[in-house]
């Protein structure tokens, strides 16, 4: 094999996490629907940067099957997804601080907190996937040189 066992292991088990990633966001807006149907314009954001992070992991992976990487490609499409993920992180920190002053009203919903919080979370916890991802295939392109 032209990678070595434990790092192809690695990356399958990262493109597996954000597999995972994806459909645990799914379930979880159809169990919270009633909360999340109308999508705030920060989710949207969020979303869109994780579909972004995710075309840029796909290049990253389709470069896999070049007979040799390039380690300076590699590098400009990681760090794009590092800056992506950095972008992602900031998101998720100022919205949570709007729904814990939004939920701590008298009379908001406790669920409702609580579907938008994981919600986040799971966005979030997708762009970190992404980024090892990226990170995997960077050792890779390393270890090529």
């Amino acid at each position: 094999m032209r990678f070595d066992i434990p790092d192809t292991m690695r990356l399958t088990d990262e493109l597996d996490d954000v597999i995972d990633g994806m459909r645990k966001v799914a379930l979880h807006i159809d169990a919270y629907k009633l909360y999340l149907a109308h999508m705030r314009p920060e989710a949207h954001v969020l979303m869109a940067l994780v579909g972004e992070m995710l075309v840029h992991v796909d290049t990253l992976v389709a470069m896999l099957a070049e007979p040799r990487l390039s380690l300076a490609r590699v590098r400009e499409v990681a760090n794009w997804i590092d800056e992506m993920e950095s972008r992602a992180d900031k998101i998720v920190a100022d919205h949570e601080r709007k729904l814990v002053e939004e939920f701590s009203l008298p009379g908001a919903s406790g669920l409702g907190f609580i579907a938008w919080r994981q919600l986040f979370h799971l966005l979030e916890q997708m762009t970190d996937d992404a980024n090892h991802c990226a990170g995997v295939i960077l050792s890779l392109a390393r270890k090529e040189t």
